[in-house]
């Protein structure tokens, strides 16, 4: 059974072992740690059978969200798993009736831009050279979705 629930200190260690075995320059814990005390950042685990297998997060600023980083365990991936943690963030945005959700994906990743596209994300903008691994810059693609709202930060 899956499961979405707000991210613990509890589970961080679990949160940066797949953090670190799927990216080349991972964030650390302390990053983490600090994402799950920030009063702008809400940070949610996928639970499979009580089990984490996936986490995403968001920044929550004047109106709009940044989705900071979704991530599903590679032995888990091809399964829509991505797309669940997605779908759940943005309908958290809408609960919060912001106007907006904005995000970076690497320029090369392919699938992570298809499944934004999927959900109405438009390419706004290039962030040259924004991810450096392996001794390679590579650019962000800006991507952003207007959401009807409210907020008064539209108005």
């Amino acid at each position: 059974m899956l499961n979405i629930r707000l991210v613990e200190e509890k589970d961080l260690d679990r949160v940066v072992e797949i953090e670190n075995s799927i990216y080349p320059s991972p964030w650390a814990y302390s990053i983490f740690k600090r994402e799950i005390t920030n009063e702008v950042s809400e940070f949610y685990v996928l639970e499979k059978d009580g089990i984490i297998i996936g986490y995403g997060g968001i920044w929550k600023v004047l109106g709009e969200a940044h989705v900071t980083n979704i991530a599903v365990e590679k032995k888990y991936r091809g399964q829509g798993l991505g797309n669940t943690i997605f779908e759940f963030l943005i309908n958290r945005v809408i609960e919060l009736n912001y106007y907006g959700i904005t995000l970076e994906v690497k320029a090369s990743n392919k699938v992570a831009k298809s499944l934004y596209i999927k959900h109405g994300f438009e390419e706004v903008g290039i962030r040259k050279g924004y991810y450096f691994e392996n001794g390679h810059r590579e650019d962000a693609i800006i991507m952003w979705k207007m959401i009807e709202s409210d907020n008064e930060w539209v108005k």
